[in-house]
C-alpha cells in the first residue's frame, strides 16, 4: 500500500536548500523541513523545534488507491512558511526578501520534483496560490507564530515506484 506522506517525505528530502540571509547579511544554506498533520499539529511542532523553512502538508485529503497501477491520486494542499522574524517590513520589501530569497525559490523546487521525479504526476496543470504576508493567529489565522507564507493546492497522481535521482537545474 502506498503512503502518501511517506512518499513526499522521501521526494521533499532531495530539495536543494534554500539560501537565507542571516543577521549579518551573510547567505546562510537552510534545508526545507516538511511535515504534515492538522493545525494542531503544526502548532505543537512549531513550538518544539526550529522547522523553518517549512513545507507543510495539511491533512484531512481524500486518497484514490488503484492497485492495478500501483498509484495514489489525491488533491493536496501545501503551506511553505518562513519565520516572519521583522514585523515591521511592509508587503514590498517582504516580496523582495522572504517571498522572493525563501517561498518562491522553494515553490519552484517543488514544482521541479513533481514534474521531473518518477514517483509523481501533475494531474491538473494550475496551481491555486494564496499569499499570505506577516501572518498570525493575531489577526484569528491558524499558526502561533508570525509567518510569511505560500499556500498551494495541486493534484497529484504518485506510485510506488523506487525514487531515481533527478537535477533540480
Amino acid at each position: 500500500m502506498i503512503i502518501v506522506e511517506d512518499r513526499l517525505r522521501k521526494l521533499f528530502a532531495t530539495l536543494p536548500p534554500v539560501m537565507i540571509p542571516d543577521v549579518n547579511d551573510n547567505m546562510v544554506a537552510h534545508s526545507i523541513f516538511f511535515d504534515w498533520g492538522k493545525i494542531e499539529d503544526l502548532n505543537i511542532l512549531i513550538k518544539q523545534e526550529d522547522v523553518y523553512p517549512l513545507l507543510w502538508l495539511e491533512t484531512g485529503f481524500d486518497e484514490v488507491h488503484n492497485n492495478q497501477k500501483e498509484e495514489v491520486s489525491a488533491s493536496l494542499s501545501f503551506k511553505i512558511a518562513t519565520s516572519g522574524l521583522n514585523s515591521s517590513l511592509l508587503n514590498q520589501q517582504r516580496i523582495s526578501s522572504t517571498f522572493a530569497l525563501v517561498l518562491f525559490p522553494t515553490l519552484e523546487n517543488i514544482r521541479k520534483a513533481f514534474e521531473r521525479s518518477n514517483i509523481t504526476e501533475i494531474t491538473d496543470r494550475d496551481w491555486n496560490i494564496t499569499k499570505f504576508y506577516n501572518w498570525s493567529d493575531q489577526e484569528n489565522l491558524e499558526t502561533s507564530q508570525v509567518w510569511d507564507a505560500l499556500r498551494f493546492d495541486i493534484d497529484l497522481i504518485i506510485n510506488n515506484d523506487c525514487l531515481k535521482p533527478f537535477s533540480y537545474g
